[in-house]
């Protein structure tokens, strides 16, 4: 496998040499670090999205789950799964700027969602507080 051309991941231009762009410009970096910050905020919105969701649905017993909730979720884990492959492919061509876009990005989004994620609808004394737990005398 040979390159397309040479990553410089200390220089401050940017390419792509993984998927053929090879012209180190400006818009082509600042295109990058703002996709990649829009990535990570996707990421961990579904990233929250996710913890609420599951949360719900295991509060519901197996066998009255329905397919629609499950799919919620499976949706929710492509969307997942597809930012990771796109963040994955920025993060292996960048430069040292989109690298620290982000981490900053990460961070301070990792912040933002866990601090607007609406609350799950299930109170978590009803969720631990099962007939069987009353039985074992499990205190939460």
């Amino acid at each position: 496998m040979t390159d397309v051309c040479d990553a410089k991941i200390f220089d401050t231009r940017l390419s792509l040499p993984r998927i053929g762009l090879c012209e180190e410009t400006l818009p082509i970096l600042i295109i990058c670090i703002v996709t990649t910050i829009v990535i990570q905020g996707v990421r961990h919105y579904l990233w929250d999205l996710t913890s609420v969701k599951k949360w719900e649905i295991l509060n519901i017993e197996s066998e009255k789950r329905t397919f629609k909730q499950v799919s919620q979720i499976m949706l929710i884990q492509l969307g997942k799964t597809i930012s990771w492959v796109f963040n994955i492919l920025l993060i292996v061509n960048a430069n040292i700027y989109v690298i620290i876009a982000h981490m900053v990005a990460d961070i301070v989004f990792s912040g933002i969602f866990i601090k607007y994620t609406a609350k799950s609808n299930v109170r978590k004394v009803e969720a631990l507080t099962t007939e069987d737990n009353k039985k074992n005398k499990i205190k939460f």
